[in-house]
């Protein structure tokens, strides 16, 4: 069910799950569905996946195209494990970990019952679990965004079963 449409440059602050790849240019975070990583100091723009989004891909879904977010933390540390996160795993080298924050949404944004998806986006803050606490001071300097340990999470990878 989608709710309205929106088109403002004021954020939305939603939150989100990332995979957290170590690449050789430092720690990257990257979209659980998808492959690519998100840009640093600058937002990321929405784009159709080669082949469409995944409505195209079904024609009995709704579009789908956007950077999404949902409106409780709870949605975002769910995510990894949901069936449309493990659907396309062969795209990606398989992460030992991932990490929930909050986004920023702003531009063309549309409310769904769970979140929103928007044109743009970029991290707001990113909550690590004590596990990833090495992580913390990397991510801050290469994203430019607050970094906090969160005692009470854990950080499983998301593809185990």
């Amino acid at each position: 069910m989608s709710g309205p449409l929106f088109f403002d440059q004021t954020p939305i602050l939603a939150w989100r799950a990332w995979t957290l790849v170590e690449t050789a240019a430092g720690l990257e975070l990257r979209s659980v569905v998808y492959p690519h990583p998100w840009p640093t100091r600058r937002p990321l723009r929405m784009v159709c996946e080669p082949g469409g989004c995944l409505g195209a891909r079904w024609p009995m879904q709704a579009h789908s195209c956007g950077i999404h977010g949902f409106k409780d933390r709870a949605g975002a540390v769910a995510f990894p494990s949901m069936w449309e996160a493990r659907r396309f795993t062969q795209q990606h080298i398989s992460p030992e970990q991932y990490v929930v924050g909050q986004v920023s949404i702003w531009g063309r944004v549309v409310e769904h019952e769970r979140g929103y998806r928007g044109e743009l986006a970029y991290p707001y803050a990113l909550l690590l679990s004590p596990e990833q606490e090495r992580l913390a001071a990397p991510l801050a300097a290469r994203y430019g965004v607050d970094v906090l340990e969160d005692p009470l999470a854990t950080r499983p990878s998301p593809f185990d079963a």
